[in-house]
């Protein structure tokens, strides 16, 4: 079974063209940043591949480097999700809303926040994190019987 491979969008390939037209990258990149999106990553990445096969190693490296950065930008599904957690006024309620986003990325972000809460010496954040993270543990636990299924 082959895998499907949609096709990047009009605008991921014009942003990518203008992209790599310009003398000044990084300056390009910061005035495109509203065009840097999972498409055109997608598209960066599917160049890189290409160039690679192609036998153009520094320019699948240039293409690499690029695809890093983009995916830097992007906002990371995990760091959103405990970021609506953490700004919510009814945490029970939050949780319940964002139920579906529970998953093993937002539980190692909560697990990494709560050591380096307690690196820092704030035992009650890193207290606060910890019982978090036991919750979305066991959210975890009961979705793995029905996952089996």
């Amino acid at each position: 079974m082959r895998a499907l491979v949609s096709a990047p969008s009009a605008r991921a390939v014009e942003t990518l063209e203008w992209l790599l037209a310009q003398p000044d990258l990084p300056a390009a990149l910061e005035q495109q940043a509203g065009r840097l999106d999972e498409d055109l990553l997608s598209l960066v990445r599917l160049n890189a591949d290409t160039a690679r096969a192609d036998g153009k190693p520094e320019l699948a490296g240039g293409l690499d480097l690029l695809a890093d950065y983009i995916a830097a930008q992007l906002p990371r599904p995990a760091a959103e999700t405990l970021r609506r957690l953490l700004e919510a006024e009814d945490l029970p309620a939050a949780l319940a809303e964002q139920a579906e986003r529970l998953d093993a990325d937002v539980l190692a972000l909560v697990r990494e926040n709560a050591a380096a809460a307690r690196a820092d010496g704030d035992a009650e954040l890193a207290q606060g994190l910890d019982h978090l993270a036991d919750y979305i543990a066991g959210v975890l636990a009961e979705r793995a019987p029905a996952a089996a299924d």
